[in-house]
C-alpha cells in the first residue's frame, strides 16, 4: 500500500517538474491546514483545481489502497469539479474499471463516508451515497428514485435554503452531502436513465486499457488482473531471494537480504509475472517484448533529455 502510494507521488512529482505548468499543480489534490480557523472542522481544507472542500474527519479504519493511475486522477478531478458545480458524479464503464472503488477512494481522501441507498441519513449528516449499477433497476423503480434524487440535488444547487420531504420526512439538506451513480452500459438487462436524472450528474467514461494483443477468451487486462500480476511478482521476487540466501549459506557467505533484493531486476520479474499470470499466447509474446523495448527506449530518451536540461540549467 505504501509503495503504491509513493510510486504514484513520485511519478506525479516528476511530471510536475518536467512540465512546469500551472494546471499540473492545480489538478493535484492538495491538503491545507488553516491555523487561524476557529472551527476545528474547517481547519483542514482540500483543494483540487477550483473546487474546495472541508476535510470530513470521518474515521474509516484501514482501507485497501486503490491503485492510482492517470485514469483515477482524471476521475478525481472530474468528480470534484462536479461537486463544486453542485452536481453529482456519474462515472460509467465496463466491469473491472473500478468505478465504484474510485468513488469510495475519493470519499476516503476527503474523509467522508460513501453510504449507499440511505437518502434520509445522507441529507441529514452530509454523507456520500453511491448508487452502484443504478441502471440495473427496473424503469419504474428508476423513475421513483430519480424523483427523490432530483429533489435533493435541486435543493443543494439552491444552497439548501429550504426543507425537503423525503419518504415522508421533512428535513434540511446538509450541503456536504453528495450523490454518485455508477453504470455499466451496453449490458443486457440495463435500463435507460430518465432524462431528468441524467442532467443532474456529470458523466465520465472509465475505459479499459488499449489492447493491441490478439483477442483471447482468457485475457483480462482490468485492474483486478493488475493486482494478480503484482501479487505474483512479489512471490517470484521472494522465491528468488530465498534461493540466493540458500546459495550464499552453502558457500559460507553472509549477504544481507536487502542487498540480494537490489541485485534482482524488478522489470524482469514483472515481465515474468505477466507471462505466467495472463498466459500470453506465442503470437502475443513477440508483440509484448517489442512494446517493452519501446518503453525502455522512451525511458532512456527521457533520462537523456533531463540530463541535458539539468546541464543547461547548471551552466
Amino acid at each position: 500500500m505504501l509503495i503504491t502510494d509513493l510510486v504514484h507521488k513520485r511519478d506525479f512529482t516528476r511530471e510536475l517538474v518536467s512540465t512546469n505548468t500551472d494546471f499540473q499543480w492545480l489538478q493535484a489534490m492538495k491538503f491545507y491546514f488553516v491555523a487561524k480557523e476557529a472551527d476545528p472542522f474547517k481547519c483542514c481544507v482540500v483543494k483540487m483545481a477550483n473546487a474546495e472542500f472541508f476535510y470530513g474527519f470521518e474515521y474509516l479504519g484501514i482501507q485497501e489502497k486503490l491503485v492510482q493511475t492517470p485514469l483515477t486522477d482524471r476521475c478525481y478531478l472530474t468528480m470534484t469539479q462536479a461537486l463544486h458545480s453542485r452536481l453529482g458524479g456519474g462515472p460509467f464503464g465496463p466491469a473491472g474499471t473500478d468505478i465504484t472503488e474510485s468513488v469510495k477512494a475519493l470519499g476516503q481522501q476527503l474523509g467522508r463516508f460513501a453510504v449507499g441507498r440511505i437518502l434520509v441519513a445522507l441529507c441529514q449528516v452530509g454523507a456520500w451515497s453511491c448508487f452502484d449499477d443504478i441502471n440495473l433497476m427496473e424503469e419504474r423503480m428508476l423513475s421513483a428514485v430519480s424523483q427523490q434524487i432530483q429533489t435533493i440535488q435541486e435543493n443543494v444547487r439552491a444552497g439548501g435554503d429550504s426543507k425537503i420531504t423525503i419518504v415522508g420526512k421533512n428535513l434540511s439538506v446538509n450541503l456536504n452531502m453528495a450523490i454518485f451513480i455508477t453504470m455499466n452500459p451496453g449490458y443486457s438487462g440495463r435500463s435507460n436513465l430518465p432524462d431528468n436524472l441524467k442532467q443532474l450528474f456529470r458523466s465520465l467514461a472509465m475505459t479499459q486499457p488499449d489492447q493491441q494483443l490478439s483477442n483471447q477468451y482468457h485475457y483480462d487486462f482490468g485492474l483486478r488482473a493488475l493486482k494478480y500480476v503484482l501479487g505474483s511478482a512479489g512471490n517470484i521476487k521472494r522465491d528468488q531471494i530465498q534461493r540466493m540466501k540458500e546459495e550464499a549459506v552453502s558457500k559460507g557467505e553472509n549477504v544481507a537480504e536487502t542487498d540480494m533484493g537490489d541485485q534482482i531486476s524488478e522489470q524482469q520479474i514483472l515481465i515474468q509475472s505477466v507471462y505466467e499470470t495472463l498466459k500470453l499466447v506465442s503470437e502475443d509474446i513477440t508483440l509484448f517484448k517489442r512494446t517493452i523495448m519501446e518503453l525502455n527506449k522512451a525511458k532512456l530518451e527521457k533520462v537523456q533529455i533531463e540530463k541535458e536540461r539539468d546541464g543547461a540549467a547548471a551552466a
